[in-house]
């Protein structure tokens, strides 16, 4: 009896290694699962952070683009005042090449009564001496 009461406790102590090797086999693949479940995650952190440095790059070129479109009108601006004070000289030329003809068809009608003038005081001077030897010869 003490034979079978031994085996019976043994087989108990078996039975009881036996639980505790399948509660140890079951924490190592819920370990397991929890190792394959950290790399997901860790991978999608990874991925996250490369999505991150993406959206950062794109975020650079537009602000590059920005920069180029805004020296570009800058540089349009600044051919439209040219083109501005271009044409504001032409117009003064203009002007100016107006205004010369017409000065020197002054000048020379100024010129013309200059001469009238002259003609005049001579005529008027002849008339005085003719008037004046009248005079003296009656």
């Amino acid at each position: 009896m003490t034979l079978q009461t031994c085996n019976f406790f043994l087989s108990g102590c078996n039975v009881a290694l036996e639980l505790f090797d399948l509660v140890i086999e079951d924490k190592l693949e819920l370990l397991e699962l929890l190792r394959l479940l950290l790399q997901d995650v860790d991978l999608a952190l990874t991925l996250a952070d490369s999505l991150v440095l993406v959206v950062n790059l794109l975020q650079q070129s537009l602000d590059l683009a920005f920069l180029l479109v805004s020296c570009l009108l800058l540089v349009l601006d600044l051919s439209v005042f040219v083109l501005n004070l271009a044409l504001q000289f032409s117009n003064l030329l203009l002007h100016v090449a107006k205004l010369v003809p017409y000065q020197l068809e002054l000048s020379l009608l100024l010129k013309i009564h200059v001469i009238d003038l002259r003609l005049i005081v001579l005529v008027v001077r002849n008339d005085i001496v003719d008037l004046h030897l009248g005079v003296v010869g009656d």
